[in-house]
């Protein structure tokens, strides 16, 4: 596995255990990747769920990526706020939808 494939399953793993927290259970997952860029999608079935909890994951994952932190990703831990901006730093765009019964999270990180 490359360094870049190694950086999506790592996105892709904080994003299931956010939808996890959020008490979402019936989660689909959809990686694409080619050499331009990679593409993750979560979608997961929502009955309640507070709007405060979609704007904070909204805010986290804004897709401001950083490359300073690159080479640091490895190492983050602790509470869900600090991963999810870790995840933030790591993507260069980020969608959050949601129509009432399903979350959609969309994440891109370029080449």
């Amino acid at each position: 596995m490359s360094k870049e494939q190694a950086k999506v399953v790592y996105i892709m793993s904080e994003l299931v255990r956010v939808f996890f927290k959020m008490g979402i259970n019936n989660i689909q997952v959809d990686i694409k990747n080619n050499a331009l860029e990679s593409t993750v999608e979560l979608t997961g079935d929502v009955k309640l769920i507070p709007i405060s909890k979609i704007a904070h994951l909204r805010e986290s994952i804004h897709g401001a990526r950083q490359l300073e932190l690159e080479e640091y990703w490895k190492l983050a831990g602790g509470n869900l706020h600090s991963e999810l901006d870790l995840v933030g730093a790591l993507v260069d765009e980020a969608e959050v939808e949601h129509d009432g019964d399903t979350l959609r999270v969309r994440v891109i990180r370029k080449a």
